[in-house]
């Protein structure tokens, strides 16, 4: 997918620099804009190589598609994707992604050691008495810390636990702390939730009680 996005961006750059007046549609690369594209005639090399990107559009949406019928045909049994769908932020293709970078929950004694794995605790530094945090620590599971960004940015806005929990971080250091923290909430969640095999239950916004685990691991 991320390939497919850099291959449209090419495309609109030889568009852009030949002045072409892209067609009036909402997306130029679904049905009908496809087929405007198909027909568009510009000076070579460029027309050469326009066509040639939007061949390699075509396959790298057959590549697309064989590999979600194969996640589907590899995924549908898998026992943790449907506990994963219940946390906050996780659609099918997240949920996926997690349960398959994760594997076996049993590898993690606890839910910092998940977090360590995914990236999302800071890099620590001592000197003198004094412990200052830095940045995220490098050496992690990327595709796993991408994975919690991304559902933590879409938890805040459907889950009022999520919400208010984010809320009140941005207030102090702004939003991308605040999603971060999130982040690590939504991993803390998951290792209860795998460990325990059990659904995530929100659990009132207004809760006081902040050491306790993010969500009720109820049955």
């Amino acid at each position: 997918m991320e390939l497919r996005t850099r291959v449209k961006n090419r495309t609109h750059h030889i568009l852009d620099r030949n002045h072409v007046t892209l067609p009036d549609c909402s997306d130029l690369f679904g049905k009908a804009g496809r087929k405007l594209l198909d027909q568009i005639e510009i000076h070579a090399p460029d027309n050469l190589l326009l066509k040639a990107h939007l061949e390699l559009l075509d396959y790298i949406e057959k590549q697309i598609d064989q590999a979600e019928k194969w996640t589907k045909e590899a995924l549908d049994n898998h026992p943790g994707i449907a506990i994963l769908r219940t946390i906050p932020g996780f659609g099918k293709i997240l949920a996926a992604l997690v349960a398959v970078e994760i594997d076996d929950i049993n590898r993690f004694s606890c839910a910092d050691k998940l977090c360590a794995y995914a990236g999302l605790v800071p890099t620590t530094y001592a000197s003198g008495g004094k412990v200052r945090h830095g940045n995220l620590i490098p050496s992690c599971n990327r595709w796993l810390r991408w994975a919690y960004v991304e559902a933590a940015w879409i938890a805040q806005r459907t889950s009022p636990y999520c919400h208010t929990y984010f809320e009140r971080i941005k207030r102090r250091k702004g939003a991308n702390c605040a999603n971060t923290a999130l982040a690590r909430r939504l991993c803390e969640i998951t290792w209860h939730c795998l460990t325990e095999q059990r659904s995530y239950e929100e659990r009132s916004p207004y809760r006081t009680d902040i050491t306790q685990p993010a969500a009720f691991i109820g049955s």
